[in-house]
């Protein structure tokens, strides 16, 4: 018999990232259960934000890294809660869990200065070599979390050569190199994706607040090309309260956020997954929405999904 060239789909799974903010850390009282609901949730990726870097100041040493508001790592060494490695290393060790890549994530909206301060220390130390505190920061940074990405959420300094000089850095770590952008496509993070090539494998597009323009599949697959054709994740940010007290209306439920991704996703071949902002948030509002971290996850796993094209010979 001839073999004759068939072809069958195949899917493929979708991907999933939520960003986390304080629950995990052990000052939480139910940070043991929140690894354990993120281990089970579905979701792929877990970004730990925020880590602020400092300069020196009255209470603190150049370089000096928090974890929000909590000091973990001061002149390479770590000085955070000690039980809050093994947690963070249960994320993938303890099974079962869907969580296979963990990144931190540096900066935040103003008034944060992290980017800020990041360049001052390179121009003030003469760069990112091993005796810098930078290097030997995050190199601890990178030994207590057990992160494979450096994310960058920058959202006000927008400086090329000292986030260059940065991201080659934590490619010597071992870390690869992400973005959360929402503006400034063409004249930072195309430059900065130029410069750094592979260490670049995703961007978080921001499609939510001040991102809301990037809403589109066109908008999203541009993005991908402007970057040279990196992994994109639009983010949506699930159902949360304005304020203290205000009921959980803002924001979208799982299915409204399966139905917008899936519709990027079916004219954007570049979405290779979705995020969510913000873990936070879910936790605050499952008591009055119902709406757990499994079913947001299921939802964007369900909408980033692919059929790929195989061929068989018969």
């Amino acid at each position: 018999m001839d073999h004759i060239a068939a072809q069958s789909s195949t899917a493929s799974n979708g991907q999933s990232a939520v960003f986390v903010g304080g629950p995990t850390y052990p000052d939480d009282k139910d940070a043991a259960q929140v690894i354990a609901d993120l281990r089970k949730s579905g979701f792929t990726t877990v970004i730990l934000w925020s880590i602020h870097v400092a300069v020196k100041g009255a209470d603190t040493k150049d370089g000096d890294l928090f974890y929000n508001s909590v000091k973990i790592i001061s002149d390479g060494e770590y000085v955070g809660d000690k039980a809050w490695p093994p947690l963070l290393k249960s994320l993938r060790t303890d099974k079962p869990s869907s969580v296979n890549r963990i990144e931190v994530s540096v900066g935040s909206a103003p008034p944060a200065k992290d980017w800020e301060n990041i360049a001052a220390l390179i121009k003030q130390q003469h760069g990112t070599g091993p005796t810098s505190v930078l290097y030997r920061n995050f190199k601890k940074l990178k030994e207590i979390t057990g992160a494979d990405a450096i994310n960058n959420d920058d959202e006000k300094c927008y400086d090329v050569s000292s986030t260059v000089a940065f991201a080659k850095m934590a490619g010597q770590l071992g870390y690869k190199f992400t973005f959360a952008p929402y503006q400034k496509m063409k004249e930072y993070w195309a430059k900065v994706k130029a410069d750094l090539g592979a260490i670049v494998d995703r961007a978080y597009v921001q499609c939510y607040e001040g991102g809301w323009r990037n809403a589109d599949a066109k908008c999203l697959c541009e993005w991908s090309t402007e970057l040279k054709d990196v992994a994109v994740f639009p983010g949506l940010w699930c159902r949360h309260a304005t304020s203290a007290g205000k009921p959980c209306d803002q924001g979208d439920s799982p299915d409204e956020m399966k139905k917008k991704m899936s519709s990027w996703k079916k004219d954007c071949d570049k979405i290779a997954g979705g995020f969510l902002w913000l873990y936070d948030d879910i936790r605050k509002c499952a008591g009055s929405t119902g709406f757990t971290s499994a079913n947001y996850a299921q939802a964007i796993n369900e909408a980033t999904k692919s059929k790929k094209a195989a061929t068989t010979a018969v």
